[in-house]
């Protein structure tokens, strides 16, 4: 893995950083994130059971080999995937997620989003950890992609804080 992560409260660098690790020092209960995510199964694994208020918006990627049209039309067909996902599994954790508003995900009409951001909250403690940078919230990102994020922690008093939300 080739992940890099700056911890800016100790000016550190991981050079093997392991997101999950760190994403997880604090038990938070909510995970906002900014990205592409590539499939249900991610969510269900490394987000459904660890957060229980999740809020995706999930953009359009510009890799150069389409059209922002093909993109869109893309991103509409995963949306209508999705959407059957749920109606043929009730009973799924990521469904039911869906139904009781504990998930939301929101899709970007026409908008290309490049910026990563993963914003997690401890309700009870008033903290936050906010880690922004080059990683997708997918697999290959996560372990095998070359990616840097900059990872910061306060309290939700902060003013870095509102400028996140």
């Amino acid at each position: 893995m080739t992940l890099q992560i700056l911890d800016r409260e100790k000016n550190k660098l991981y050079s093997d950083g392991n997101f999950w690790e760190l994403s997880r020092k604090e038990e938070n209960d909510c995970f906002y994130g900014v990205s592409f995510v590539s499939s249900i199964k991610f969510i269900e694994e490394k987000l459904l059971p660890f957060y229980q208020d999740i809020e995706l918006i999930l953009g359009l990627s510009d890799n150069g080999n389409n059209s922002i049209g093909q993109r869109m039309q893309e991103l509409m067909d995963k949306r209508v995937s999705w959407v059957n996902y749920v109606e043929n599994n009730l009973e799924s954790e990521f469904a039911k997620r869906i139904l009781d508003g504990s998930l939301r995900l929101r899709f970007t009409k026409d908008k290309l989003i490049h910026s990563k951001i993963y914003l997690m909250e401890n309700k009870e403690q008033n903290t936050y950890q906010c880690f922004t940078g080059s990683m997708n919230l997918t697999e290959t990102a996560v372990s095998k992609n070359f990616e840097q994020l900059i990872w910061d922690y306060r309290s939700k008093n902060d003013d870095l804080y509102q400028l996140y939300k």
